[in-house]
């Protein structure tokens, strides 16, 4: 570990003084009026000044940015190696490796912020020379500022890149949780709880989609006002729980004639097909519902 330390300090240390160079002289009056190179004197502007500076401080940060989002990037990589490796087998590297992607998270999080709250506070509609968050933010037609921050920018940052990224983080795990279960289930060979463990994963899971799914139509229907997108969004899920219905459906009930064919007057497994099917139904009752009032919101 000192090792990387030292050797990205040697990095940023290096870069410092490559950037340097991205003053253009040409930019600064009267340079090409010096005689004395042991009295150099600039005819520029304050303002020129302090923007090269402004310019130097920037491209100096991004590089120190994309440095410790690469080494970020490495960590990340190799933490889900090792929780893949671990999966099942060794519990207290499962647990440090979910750590160790969830600090590199929250380190890729604050190490790509910082430029776009530059930005919000500062006012500007653009970044200097790609500023830290140029990648966060997107030039707008008018502002709102008040003393502190730039309100558009905020908004802007929040709605399309920060609630974007938590949708893609929460749908990414809902779907690694739902296969992952759904392995699980199959390879449970009938013990209860690990079946009824995947259930609930599986369950909570399709509970974060359709939160996900809520968000998004409240963005397009309700916040933005933009009334065709939000019934496209319902519209969606809509198609999404009729399909989902049919499948799953035929799925359970073949699975409850399973347990009554099998059954060979076991009034255990005979029960377990019959709650199956009840359970079978009511589910496709609440789906067939909710298509239904998603329906009807579509056609508002």
């Amino acid at each position: 570990m000192n090792i990387i330390k030292k050797i990205t300090i040697l990095i940023i240390l290096s870069l410092a003084i490559i950037g340097s160079n991205k003053v253009i002289a040409s930019n600064i009056e009267g340079l090409e009026n010096i005689t004395n190179k042991n009295s150099i004197e600039l005819s520029g502007t304050s303002n020129d000044i302090s923007d090269s500076v402004a310019n130097i401080s920037f491209n100096i940060l991004n590089k120190i940015k994309y440095i410790f989002s690469g080494i970020l990037l490495i960590f990340i990589v190799y933490a889900g190696a090792q929780m893949v490796m671990s999966m099942g087998t060794d519990d207290e590297a499962l647990s440090k490796s979910k750590r160790s992607l969830w600090y590199a998270g929250i380190g890729l999080f604050f190490i790509n912020m910082p430029g776009t709250i530059y930005n919000a506070v500062k006012g500007d509609k653009t970044n200097i020379s790609g500023g830290i968050g140029s990648s966060w933010s997107n030039e707008i037609n008018s502002t709102t500022t008040n003393l502190f921050i730039n309100t558009d920018i905020f908004s802007l940052t929040l709605n399309n890149t920060v609630i974007k990224f938590l949708e893609i983080i929460i749908v990414g795990i809902a779907i690694i949780i739902i296969i992952v279960s759904g392995l699980k289930m199959i390879m449970s060979r009938g013990r209860e709880e690990n079946v009824s463990e995947a259930k609930n994963k599986i369950i909570w899971a399709i509970i974060g989609l359709i939160f996900v799914g809520f968000i998004e139509a409240w963005q397009k229907f309700a916040y933005s006002g933009k009334i065709n997108d939000g019934k496209n969004i319902f519209e969606t899920i809509a198609n999404l729980a009729l399909f989902l219905a049919g499948p799953i459906a035929i799925f359970f009930l073949t699975l409850a004639g399973y347990y009554y064919i099998t059954s060979a007057g076991d009034e255990e497994r005979a029960k377990k097909g019959k709650t199956i099917i009840i359970n079978t139904v009511l589910a496709t009752a609440i789906l067939l519902v909710s298509y239904v009032f998603l329906y009807d919101l579509m056609s508002l």
